[in-house]
């Protein structure tokens, strides 16, 4: 009797969304390169390591079914209080946080200022987690791509956007709140933080991750799950985490290859009202600024 591999049905969408990560990167200047990689890092660290609860499990489980995902092959059970995420639950967190940041080479031009942001500048930078969403979305209009199970690629946009949101209902794209924000999302906000702490800006030095630690400590409850931060932390103490660190000075701004802007064009060709909008989860207001910011950088940076 044949046997069959649970988990088979996600293993070539998954895989195409891992190149697709592959993709974003290449057009990543610098330090925004190095800060996807180092999520990337934290994440797959603490997704090997975490031991999730029966209250956690369920959590993940109703994330999963509600995309009509089946969420057993992403987990293993320890024993019935005790769970872990399989292989293919770490590709699947690995992948959530390569793609997180896709959206932000359209921004780039805002992340090498050499100061901190104004408002106008913060606030427009916070359309990255939209186009995040909406870059891996369009993807099923693509059709040099074939998914097995379309539903993966729109959870894995939706926990990818999610890193920005807040247990408090204070951060975006959504303003989710609580275990409305799914638990891929709350464990990679929690990786971003650390990144972004760790990690130098044009503006700043980087900061020891010990520093990082006490500071992201503070904030949970508010930004972090309590229990998913406290769990990260244990993890990452134990271990003798030594990341690369970037010597040298921001890249000098290139245009974008064909590939990235073969899937902005994706977002373009939706109509703002049409039917396409809805499988990117678009708000309307950011798909329309978006699209105008797309417009002009294409016109720009395309290369050759």
């Amino acid at each position: 009797m044949k046997e069959v591999k649970v988990g088979a049905e996600y293993s070539d969408d998954l895989i195409q969304l891992d190149y697709i990560g592959d993709l974003g990167m290449s057009e990543m200047i610098g330090l925004m390169r190095l800060h996807v990689q180092e999520v990337t890092r934290f994440t797959t660290l603490i997704a090997h390591k975490l031991t999730l609860n029966k209250k956690q499990w369920l959590e993940f489980k109703a994330d999963c079914e509600s995309y009509q995902i089946n969420p057993d092959p992403f987990i293993t059970e320890v024993d019935e209080t005790q769970y872990h995420f399989s292989t293919l639950g770490i590709f699947l967190l690995k992948i959530c946080a390569k793609v997180h940041d896709i959206g932000k080479p359209l921004f780039r031009s805002i992340y090498r200022l050499e100061r901190s942001l104004t408002d106008e500048e913060f606030n427009r930078q916070k359309l990255h987690a939209d186009l995040t969403r909406m870059i891996v979305c369009s993807l099923l209009l693509d059709q040099r791509y074939q998914w097995k199970e379309p539903q993966l690629v729109k959870m894995v946009a939706d926990c990818a956007a999610a890193h920005q949101e807040k247990m408090d209902g204070s951060g975006y794209p959504d303003g989710a709140k609580g275990t409305e924000i799914p638990l891929i999302g709350r464990l990679l906000a929690i990786s971003d933080a650390l990144s972004a702490i760790i990690n130098p800006r044009p503006y700043q030095k980087e900061t020891p991750l010990v520093t990082a630690i006490e500071w992201i400590t503070r904030d949970r409850g508010s930004h972090f799950d309590p229990q998913l931060l406290d769990g990260a932390i244990a993890v990452i103490q134990q271990e003798r985490y030594s990341a690369q660190r970037f010597s040298g000075s921001w890249e000098k701004e290139a245009g974008f290859t064909q590939e990235y802007s073969d899937m902005l064009n994706n977002i373009s060709a939706v109509e703002i009202d049409g039917a396409s909008s809805k499988l990117l989860t678009a708000n309307k207001r950011a798909l329309m600024l978006l699209n105008g910011m797309i417009a002009e950088s294409l016109v720009e940076k395309t290369l050759a």
